[in-house]
């Protein structure tokens, strides 16, 4: 079923939980909007980790879950997966995410460090949405709870820009 994945780990590194107030289908679709935008950004890694004072950049590649594989959330896939949460109550939405780092040299040349993947599970309860995640494999630069709270921030930006209330902390 598209979103969730069918082999989901029972142990996970990080748990989560958050209240929202608005209707579930809107937070789940900006959840959506919001890895789907982060596929085709690069952040600086002090933006994410404050205390980094290294030249790293970092980039995302987000997979939402559809049985027992992940499709690339691009555009195309965007559109698809809007369209089947609004004809059908999600209560997960999984996501494989692969964290790209490179170290900028001296000339400004991107050099490829080893990457991190990770698997997410947004839960959607009522009023409560919970956020699981687990480390995969990867030297894991990006602490989970630091990959928590990035991923929080950038969603209430998009409630903001969205006139939603933004997601609390429970």
């Amino acid at each position: 079923m598209l979103g969730r994945f069918d082999r989901f780990p029972k142990n996970v590194h990080e748990v989560a939980v958050f209240n929202y107030q608005d209707p579930k289908t809107k937070l789940q679709q900006t959840v959506l909007c919001t890895l789907q935008k982060l596929n085709i950004k690069t952040f600086a890694l002090n933006n994410i980790m404050p205390f980094f004072e290294q030249d790293y950049k970092v980039s995302f590649e987000f997979g939402i879950a559809d049985g027992q594989d992940f499709t690339f959330l691009d555009e195309e896939q965007l559109g698809q997966t809007l369209k089947f949460s609004e004809e059908n109550e999600l209560v997960f939405l999984d996501f494989f995410v692969v964290v790209r780092y490179h170290k900028i040299d001296e000339n400004g040349k991107q050099i490829p460090l080893r990457f991190d993947y990770h698997v997410l599970r947004f839960a959607f309860h009522e009023k409560i949405v919970e956020l699981l995640i687990r480390h995969e494999r990867g030297t894991q630069r990006i602490a989970t709870q630091d990959l928590v709270e990035f991923l929080t921030q950038q969603v209430n930006l998009e409630l903001k820009k969205e006139k939603l209330t933004p997601l609390i902390a429970d």
